[in-house]
């Protein structure tokens, strides 16, 4: 990047506006178009939004603008520094220009000082020897003072030039950094992403996603909302929210959404610890026959509600004896109390439940149930696509012990519904 396209795109990123811009460094406006077009090119990245005769910084364009005016002021102090060490000041029209990184010239100086010949380190440079003296000249006269010794037979650094040749080579690595990181922010997504949850298993891994999520696409504002098992499918297909972690049984879901499965577990039944089942390492879901229970109603975990009466039924149980209760406190409350039994995911329970309670596991095989994150199969939110490829977190630590997690890419998963 030369100093023509730095103070091109360092204008358009304060103006915003190509004309201005132009007019503020003394350029035409098909020259600073052209200029950003070779900024672009050089690091394979769109970095301006063109809408009208109005612009806006994309995401790489931001970064690099802000990267870009932080390097130019530290080298300008640099510079200014290595002046006022050689007691010797450029004539004044150049200060302004000197102010800003020749990266070629910094180039072609950090190969002189690493050879200590001139003929090689323009070998380097694939130029020829006059045009790297010639470099390194306007960088001396910028400094005030000499960079090198030269004679007939060797070359050395000169106290100015080893003390500019410690801060370019930071200086440089620090620029190569910044051209990667932009270059590596062209496939970034941007936008927004509204994501539900029910409260499960997800909110044991759920904050070090988001904060993994947002950390990688800083562009994509994320908000979460809390939503009960029986709103969370209709919310997805209203468009409400793009996506949902939730329970799926016997892996049912609405036409319309894809899911992908992240565990499956089983259910445990919850008794006070008074209970005479309190004791029992496992029971089957027949001996809960004649038991009174207790559940969600309806209006809060209805395809939970829907399949319990199920499974209930084909062990002689009506579920619709049961107790249903309006929330999660009343549940808890009411399994505290010892007024039933509840048949509940295991992590619902450790999230829930107090010291009162006995989780005992289930051993009948339908009675298993799936993590799942949920979205629409039709105009899906771009940024759940990469959502998508960061589940499972590495090493999968927030599933259950029962939990089988499926290592899949991305596009893989979106398959998977």
């Amino acid at each position: 990047m030369d100093r023509r396209q730095i103070r091109s795109f360092l204008a358009v990123g304060e103006h915003l506006q190509l004309t201005r811009a132009a007019h503020a460094i003394g350029l035409s406006q098909p020259g600073v178009s052209y200029q950003l077009a070779s900024i672009e090119a050089l690091m394979g990245a769109p970095l301006i939004n063109r809408t009208g005769k109005q612009l806006a910084l994309t995401l790489a364009g931001d970064f690099l603008y802000r990267e870009l005016r932080r390097l130019c002021l530290d080298y300008a102090l640099a510079l200014a520094d290595c002046r006022a060490a050689s007691g010797a000041e450029p004539p004044g029209h150049r200060l302004e220009e000197d102010a800003l990184p020749d990266f070629r010239r910094l180039r072609c100086f950090l190969a002189t000082a690493r050879r200590l010949n001139f003929t090689k380190a323009a070998q380097d440079m694939c130029l020829t020897q006059s045009a790297l003296s010639y470099q390194i000249t306007q960088l001396e006269v910028a400094v005030g003072q000499a960079l090198f010794l030269r004679s007939s037979r060797v070359v050395e650094m000169t106290g100015l030039g080893l003390r500019l040749f410690r801060y370019v080579e930071t200086f440089m690595q620090d620029y190569e950094a910044l051209v990667r990181r932009c270059q590596g922010l062209r496939d970034q997504v941007e936008g927004s992403l509204v994501l539900g949850y029910v409260g499960g298993v997800e909110m044991q891994f759920l904050p070090r996603l988001l904060h993994d999520f947002s950390k990688g696409h800083p562009a994509v504002q994320v908000t979460t909302r809390y939503l009960t098992l029986a709103h969370l499918f209709d919310a997805i297909l209203l468009g409400e929210i793009d996506c949902g972690f939730t329970l799926l049984f016997d892996h049912r879901h609405p036409d319309g959404l894809a899911v992908y499965s992240l565990a499956r577990e089983q259910m445990v039944a919850v008794v006070h610890r008074e209970h005479p089942f309190a004791r029992r390492q496992s029971l089957r879901l027949e001996e809960l026959r004649g038991h009174p229970l207790v559940s969600l109603c309806e209006d809060m975990g209805r395809p939970g509600v829907v399949w319990h009466r199920e499974v209930c039924a084909r062990v002689g149980i009506d579920f619709d004896r049961a107790e249903f209760l309006p929330d999660f406190q009343s549940l808890w409350l009411a399994l505290e109390m010892g007024r039933g039994i509840g048949i509940q995911p295991r992590a619902t329970c450790e999230q829930h439940g107090g010291g009162h309670l006995r989780y005992i596991p289930l051993e009948d095989p339908d009675l298993s149930f799936e993590y799942a994150l949920a979205w629409p199969t039709k105009g899906a939110n771009p940024c759940v696509d990469v959502l998508l490829g960061m589940l499972p977190l590495p090493g999968a630590a927030f599933l259950p012990v029962s939990g089988a997690p499926l290592a899949k890419s991305g596009s893989e998963r979106r398959s998977a519904g």
